[in-house]
């Protein structure tokens, strides 16, 4: 079974309280799962999926639960990721009305200075919103 393992993702965190700075979250990519995980607070917060996006989404939901907002553009509630993209870490930036193109493409954990924090539910709504915006 091949492994890649990955330290090198770092996202900028907002608390309930404001504070702000910077958590490393350790990926790990097998064949056939995502794992990623960050200590905060002497807490292993742990997610995994089928893919990196999956992934990624169940541990800010997560972290959500706690008060705590990753600033980057897949925690974005126009973060959307294609079924090709599903092996990378990779989202399409959606714009209402628009089709995504290879300009609003992303990585995961760049750094986005958003002010609210979306759940995936919320994020799930915005991208059926944005499909039906696409037929009109």
């Amino acid at each position: 079974m091949e492994e890649y393992v990955d330290n090198e993702d770092i996202v900028a965190i907002r608390l309930a309280d404001n504070t702000e700075f910077e958590l490393p979250i350790t990926i790990v990519d097998t064949e056939d799962m995502v794992a990623m995980s960050v200590l905060l607070d002497n807490y292993q917060y742990h997610a995994s999926a089928a893919d990196e996006f999956t992934a990624f989404q169940k541990l800010r939901d997560m972290l959500l639960d706690k008060g705590i907002g990753l600033k980057c553009c897949g925690a974005m509630i126009n973060a959307h990721q294609s079924g090709m993209m599903a092996t990378s870490n990779k989202v399409y930036l959606l714009t209402l009305g628009k089709p995504a193109l290879l300009k609003d493409i992303a990585i995961i954990y760049d750094y986005a200075d958003i002010k609210e924090f979306p759940n995936t539910l919320e994020r799930e709504r915005f991208v059926e919103e944005w499909f039906n915006s696409l037929e009109k």
